[in-house]
């Protein structure tokens, strides 16, 4: 039982990250920045042009999806030259007070 739990918390880690961030979009500066981010939102991320078009309409808010740290750094960088405001924001596993065990396990 030991050994599973461990093998759990491993593969939560692992999980964490491997895709353990998001992007959370702040308000963009001008009209174009609204669809220039969304266009990138959508070509990085891969999401749906509709979702990223749908949460540059209603800023501030999070990009859902979770991204490769790498990914959602290109991200933040990208809407920064579109005169987005966006941070990195990471993905931190909720422990479960009953049971001890993250949202991963």
């Amino acid at each position: 039982m030991l050994e599973r739990a461990k093998v759990q918390q491993c593969q939560a880690v692992l999980l964490v990250t491997a895709k353990g961030w998001r992007v959370q979009v702040e308000k963009a500066l001008t009209n174009d920045a609204v669809f220039e981010g969304a266009n990138a939102i959508a070509r990085i991320s891969g999401c749906n042009l509709n979702v990223a078009r749908d949460l540059m309409k209603n800023l501030p808010g999070t990009l859902r999806s979770p991204l490769y740290k790498h990914q959602a750094q290109r991200l933040v960088r990208e809407l920064s030259k579109a005169q987005v405001v966006a941070r990195l924001v990471p993905i931190v596993p909720q422990k479960h007070t009953s049971t001890g065990l993250t949202d991963k396990d």
